[in-house]
Formats: structure tokens, C-alpha cells, sequence
């Protein structure tokens, strides 16, 4: 089925983030962080021009080319002038003078394959978008035949020498004035911190998870921690128990800061882990702080974390495991970077004010959720509990 096949083209845009970057590595910036800073302005006016005319498929190829397919060729012209707009709008208010677009246009049967097109039509338009002065819009092939449409639309010439075998016309887009009524806003551009150089891993199993949080809490000095109970009868989790409370035991300079959620669906592990943790926060009150919360039945489980140093961040992801009858943390992502820490480190304070300290009568208003478990299994969950203190 014929589409409307757009080829965008930015010019000089590797070299010019090297260029830029040039020199800079010393305050953070790299060739990498621009290119991506530019390509997150590009994807905003993308956004913003799609409220125009919407299309139909959408790919970023490369570093430095967008192809976009149209359900009318109509959609397409309004979509190109609009791009073009708010791209020469950027470069005039705002100074964003390194993005220099070019844009070509067909009509025609588009054929992908491994997410690439590899139609002659789409392989021409990118040529003319590459080989095009920026802020140039060009019409190719068929095309061209139906601009008579198009009332509004004002063309140039055609570029006779263009690096293609199929005609080529420009486009005046500044001078042509789509029918409807534009809704296009230029506005202070907001960049996303970009974390390139962030170590980001992804721990794809449990005993991995666990495995990463030893080595991670062997070399650090504080730990904020927050998230539910960790079924102590579960021998990776049990390893990771007993590491942290000899860390406790032997490092003078270690401190933990812990704010629990308790659900009680799960009665036996959060009953555990309520004993198991405020005992360790009374053996050790100048190197362990406890703040605890419980979750009623039915409710939402949030995002285990813990913060290492305010430098390192481990996320926790639960999934259901049907044998236990639990929600348990099965693999986990871990992020290095100190803004991100930072951010977290300040959610669980504000939360642990919040919520306080666990003194006796909190204590006891915690216990009296678990009252009705019977003595007998209390017992034998304190003995769980006891082999972690022997």
C-alpha cells in the first residue's frame, strides 16, 4: 500500500559533536553526550510537530537520521514544514544552531527488512536528505506530480543536479501555510540529566542479586535500605542476612539506616523479619537505625532499594513466586551514579521521618498485627531468627 516515506537528515552531526566536545572532557562533556542531548531535542520536536500530522511509523536509523511513513502525502508536507519551523524557531530564540535538518519526501511502497529500509524510493530519499543543504525540504519521484493538490503548498525549482535518478523539486516551506490553524509552540528546552556515564547492571538471577550486594556492601561504609522482608528460610537470602550482621559486628565504621514495610498477607516473613531486625537495632543503636511500617492485606508492594554510600543504587524487581506463595525479589538493576543515590538517600529519609523510629510502643502496636498467629509458630519463627544471633 503507497505511503508517504520522509527521510530527516541532520548535517555534520558526528562531526559536530565532536567538535563541541573538543577539549571539554574535564567538566563532563564528551562526544557522546552531545550527540544524545541532541537527538533528546530532536525526539521533543518530534513530538510537538506530530500534533499536526501524526505518522504512521516512526525509526530513529543511526545517529543522525529519522525515517517517518505517512498515510497521506498531504500528512506528510504538514509534518516536514512543521519540523522545519520549530527547528529554525529553536536556532533563532533559543541558540540551538548545531541541529541543521534537511528533510526529503516520496511517495511510493516502502520494504524493510532488520528494521532498515531497503526500497530504491526510501534508499533516494535518504541520499537527497544527506547530500541537501540544511533547512532544506525536497519533494522526490511521484511525488512531485501531485503537488497540483496542493493550494497552499509553494515549490522552487528542481535541484537538476541532484545525486539521484528520480526528479527532485524544493520545497518553499517558509513561504506555505497549511490550511488548518497551527498549534506549534516553541518553549524553553529541558534536557534529561543523561546518565552516560552511569555503570548500570543487571543481575538476572537471585544468586547473582545477592551476590552483587555483598560485594557492593564489603567496601562501602553507610547503607540506606528499604523494602520488605527477606524470607530468611531461603539460603541466598540467609547468606545475605548473616554477611550484613557481621558487618554490624566488626565494622566500627559502618553504619545502616533501615526503613521496613511489613505486608501482612505474608505473617511468617514479616513477623521474622520484624524480631530479626529490631534486635539487631537494639545490639547495635549507634550503627543501625530502624523505622518500620506495615502494608494491609491486598495492597501494593513498593520497589525494594538500598543506597550505598550515596554513590550506588540497587533496585530490587519482584515477581510472584507461586511455590511460596510470596512476592520475592528474583533479579535486580544496579546504578552507579551519585545524583540518582542522592535522590533516593533523600526519598528515604523523608519516609523514615515520617514514618519514626521503632520505639517500644510502636513496637507493640506492629506486634498486635500478628496476634493471630498461634505460639507455636512464633516460636519456631524465633528460633529461625535465633540462628542468625548464635
Amino acid at each position: 500500500m503507497p505511503v508517504a516515506i520522509m527521510v530527516l537528515e541532520f548535517k555534520g552531526f558526528t562531526a559536530m559533536a565532536e567538535g563541541l566536545a573538543k577539549n571539554t572532557e574535564a567538566i563532563g562533556i564528551t562526544s557522546a553526550r552531545v550527540r544524545a542531548a541532541g537527538i533528546s531535542i530532536v525526539n521533543d520536536v518530534i513530538q510537538n510537530a506530530s500534533s499536526e500530522s501524526r505518522p504512521i511509523r516512526d525509526k530513529h536509523i543511526g545517529g543522525d537520521t529519522w525515517v517517518f511513513e505517512f498515510p497521506s502525502l498531504d500528512d506528510g508536507l504538514v509534518f516536514g514544514c512543521s519540523i522545519l519551523r520549530l527547528f529554525a524557531a529553536m536556532a533563532v530564540d533559543h541558540a540551538v544552531f548545531f541541529l541543521k535538518p534537511c528533510i526529503a519526501l516520496g511517495w511510493g511502497d516502502p520494504k524493510w527488512t532488520n528494521d532498515r529500509p531497503i526500497d530504491d524510493l526510501t534508499i533516494a530519499a535518504y541520499t537527497v536528505a544527506d547530500k541537501g543543504p540544511p533547512y532544506s525540504f525536497f519533494l522526490i519521484g511521484d511525488s512531485i506530480a501531485m503537488l497540483k493538490q496542493f493550494a497552499w503548498l509553494k515549490h522552487g525549482v528542481a535541484w537538476v543536479d541532484a545525486p539521484v535518478r528520480i526528479p527532485v523539486v524544493g520545497i518553499d516551506w517558509q513561504s506555505s501555510t497549511p490550511p488548518a490553524p497551527s498549534n506549534l509552540t516553541t518553549s524553553q528546552i529541558w534536557l534529561p540529566s543523561l546518565l552516560l556515564d552511569s555503570d548500570v547492571m543487571f543481575f538476572e538471577s537471585i544468586e547473582g542479586t545477592i551476590a552483587g550486594l555483598i560485594r557492593e556492601q564489603e567496601k562501602v561504609r553507610s547503607i540506606y535500605a528499604f523494602g520488605g522482608p527477606a524470607p530468611l528460610d531461603v539460603e541466598p537470602f540467609r547468606e545475605y542476612v548473616s554477611h550484613t550482621i557481621q558487618m554490624l559486628k566488626t565494622r566500627k565504621d559502618f553504619r545502616l539506616t533501615v526503613l521496613a514495610c511489613l505486608p501482612l498477607d505474608e505473617r511468617r516473613y514479616s513477623f521474622a523479619w520484624l524480631e530479626l531486625v529490631r534486635r539487631l537495632a537494639i545490639l547495635y543503636p549507634s550503627r543501625m537505625a530502624l523505622a518500620v511500617f506495615t502494608i494491609p492485606p491486598g495492597q501494593a508492594r513498593p520497589m525494594a532499594y538500598h543506597v550505598y554510600d550515596q554513590n550506588c543504587v540497587h533496585i530490587g524487581l519482584r515477581s510472584f513466586v507461586p511455590h511460596r506463595g510470596i512476592h520475592s525479589m528474583t533479579n535486580s538493576m544496579m546504578v552507579r551514579n551519585p545524583k540518582i543515590a542522592r535522590s533516593f538517600t533523600t526519598a528515604l529519609l523523608e519516609d523514615w521521618k515520617l514514618v519514626g523510629p521503632l520505639d517500644e510502643k510502636r513496637y507493640a502496636e506492629i506486634s498486635s498485627a500478628f496476634a493471630g498467629m498461634s505460639n507455636q509458630e512464633k516460636q519456631e519463627l524465633l528460633r529461625a531468627v535465633d540462628h542468625f544471633h548464635s
